[in-house]
């Protein structure tokens, strides 16, 4: 994947789970769908159950990437999930809809000109950190002095061996 992704000989890779990641992910504004990708002949394979479906499906060409999506769909505010938030946070009940009214007029707006960048906690969503295995010493000096930089200097930060010849 270092071949196909990188254009040069720097670069990361995160390591998380499936859980983390969704974990990490606290704006509100959203309902979070996720799923594995199913590769599919569209000739001869589209069929779909509903349209969400098709957002998870592309070309048999791509099967190697073995891909989990997110999507991210604005106004479909999870109100059980926001009013245990809102009882947890000792919200009184009669701010719950006044509240998720505001979410949801936000969740339409774009803070991107590409769409919505959404923040997640990078203590939940990093496992690890692996630099390339073409980067230099000073690119894997700079990911750490990053990683602390930021508060995740406890997080284990590697190049990968993926090119090393191992002799048996």
């Amino acid at each position: 994947m270092w071949d196909l992704y990188l254009k040069g000989n720097d670069g990361v890779a995160i390591k998380t789970t499936y859980e983390n990641l969704l974990c990490s992910i606290k704006d509100l504004r959203y309902k979070i769908f996720s799923g594995k990708v199913q590769y599919i002949d569209f000739q001869k394979e589209m069929v779909s159950h509903s349209v969400y479906d098709t957002l998870f499906y592309k070309r048999k060409s791509y099967q190697h990437e073995n891909e989990l999506r997110l999507v991210i769909v604005a106004s479909r505010i999870h109100a059980w999930k926001l009013q245990k938030l809102f009882e947890i946070q000792g919200i009184s009940a009669n701010q719950w809809q006044k509240r998720m009214d505001i979410l949801e007029k936000r969740s339409y707006e774009f803070s991107h000109e590409h769409g919505n960048l959404l923040t997640c906690n990078l203590h939940q969503l990093i496992n690890e950190i692996y630099v390339s295995p073409r980067s230099a010493q000073s690119c894997v000096d700079e990911v750490k002095a990053l990683a602390k930089k930021h508060g995740l200097a406890y997080k284990k930060v590697t190049q990968s061996d993926l090119y090393r010849d191992y002799i048996y």
